[in-house]
């Protein structure tokens, strides 16, 4: 009976672990052009981009308005589709998101 408990609570916690461990994971992704396609490329896999939407996270302590732009669509999770203006390419205006710090 206390090597059943034993097992099960070595289990939880390492469960526990991954999870808070996952939770931390930062996934980037690289925009790699093929042709006349935007893809991102995540840990090796290819996910085809709209080159004319980015969605963004904002940081917990930043306001829509103070970031200056205008949604298209937001989830419960918080990730915004905005869209990319048309004189600038997707790499320009993901850089320029970045520089803000608001992302």
């Amino acid at each position: 009976m206390q090597m059943r408990n034993c097992i099960f609570v070595i289990v939880f916690f390492l469960f526990i672990f991954q999870f808070f461990l996952s939770q931390q994971r930062e996934r980037k992704g690289e925009i790699k052009r093929v042709k006349d396609s935007v893809f991102v490329s995540i840990d090796e896999k290819l996910y085809v981009a709209n080159p004319e939407v980015v969605t963004v996270k904002l940081k917990p302590d930043t306001e829509k308005s103070k970031a200056g732009f205008e949604a298209l669509r937001q989830n419960q999770l918080g990730y915004i589709d905005i869209t990319v203006p048309d004189s600038l390419d997707l790499e320009d205006y993901v850089a320029q998101l970045e520089k803000t710090g608001y992302y």
